[in-house]
Formats: structure tokens, C-alpha cells, sequence
């Protein structure tokens, strides 16, 4: 009954009615908004592709060799890469280690042409 539902462990509305698909936009976040992607199996090659638009923010992406963590601001662009692991930005590859990448170095007008120029056509 709607009761029993509501009463999960003896508390009222101690229980999430939300489902597990519930979820699924913050998922979105970092494949749209971090341009995080597999290349292939188990995340072992990947890629960060973050938005221009995006001032800052940061997410965290757990997989089977460690975090991905990802924290942008204005300034520059934080990356953990777990080991066994090689991270693909503007083409350029990275192996396990931490970065720290001055933004502008990345992600500016006359970069994302060049880069994007191979998907224009």
C-alpha cells in the first residue's frame, strides 16, 4: 500500500521515491558539459573535451583503474588521470599522472577551430 511505501524502515519519507534512472541528467553533465568519453574498453583510453562555455565546475568519474576528477575554472583546467590509463585533450595524449593546464592554452576560439575543423568538413 502507499503507506508501507512512505513508512520504509518505520520513517515516514525516509525513503527516496525517486528511481534509479532518476539519475540519469547528472550522467549527462560529464559526458556533455566535461567531454568525457571511453575510446575503449574499461575507460583505458579516454577523453576531455570540455565546453567553452562552461566558467567552472567539476565532476568525478569512478572506473574500474581509479577516479577520473576534472575541475575547471577560469583559469585553468585540473586532471587526474588514474594509472593505466592515457587521457586524449585537443588530441594531445596524456598518461596517469595529475595535470594542470592553463585554460586558455586549451580551450580558445583559435584552438577550437583548428581542432574542430576535422569534423566541418
Amino acid at each position: 500500500s502507499p503507506d508501507d511505501v512512505l513508512g520504509f524502515y518505520g520513517r515516514p519519507f525516509a525513503r527516496s521515491l525517486c528511481h534509479a534512472w532518476g539519475a540519469g541528467p547528472s550522467s549527462c553533465l560529464t559526458e556533455i558539459c566535461f567531454g568525457l568519453r571511453p575510446l575503449s574498453e574499461g575507460w583505458t583510453v579516454w577523453r576531455c573535451d570540455p565546453l567553452t562555455s562552461i566558467s567552472s565546475g567539476s565532476t568525478t568519474l569512478e572506473t574500474d583503474h581509479g577516479k577520473i576528477i576534472v575541475e575547471l575554472d577560469t583559469k585553468e583546467i585540473r586532471i587526474s588521470v588514474p594509472p593505466g590509463t592515457e587521457m586524449i585533450l585537443m588530441d594531445k595524449i596524456y598518461n596517469s599522472g595529475e595535470y594542470c593546464i592553463p585554460r586558455k592554452k586549451i580551450i580558445s576560439e583559435e584552438n577550437i577551430q583548428v581542432w574542430s575543423e576535422k569534423f566541418r568538413g
